[in-house]
């Protein structure tokens, strides 16, 4: 059995099998159908876009309210920098004024005489007083 084997590929249109009045309710179908699609289309666009716009201004909104609270952050870490500066330019200050009298101290003590010393000199010149 040999297999029959086409001589042409060509795609015949179903439609001119039909009869005319078949065809003209199917054009007429089809008509409606590619309107109805085209209002459906149009009211989905209309309906997508209102969604994307109030998305947006949601969106929009929230970021607004992020950018009030960074910016209401920056001036309170710059109040705060600024008064950590302050404190800390009083703080240096009071530093240096303390090295400066310890400094002061050490000097005043390397020249007093040990309390030792007294008692051994207020001893000696006891003495002296005493032989004279």
């Amino acid at each position: 059995m040999k297999k029959e084997t086409s001589k042409t590929n060509k795609s015949v249109d179903p439609r001119k099998k039909l009869s005319p009045e078949v065809r003209e309710a199917l054009d007429a179908y089809n008509a409606d159908m590619k309107a109805h699609i085209e209002t459906l289309q149009k009211k989905s666009d209309e309906d997508i876009k209102q969604y994307i716009g109030s998305v947006s201004e949601e969106h929009q909104a929230r970021t607004s309210a992020v950018a009030e609270q960074y910016s209401g952050l920056n001036e309170k870490i710059d109040t705060l920098g600024k008064e950590v500066k302050a404190k800390l330019d009083v703080h240096t200050e009071m530093i240096g004024t303390l090295m400066e009298t310890t400094e002061e101290i050490k000097e005043e003590l390397k020249t007093k005489a040990d309390k030792t010393e007294v008692v051994h000199l207020s001893r000696r010149v006891a003495v002296l007083e005493h032989a004279s």
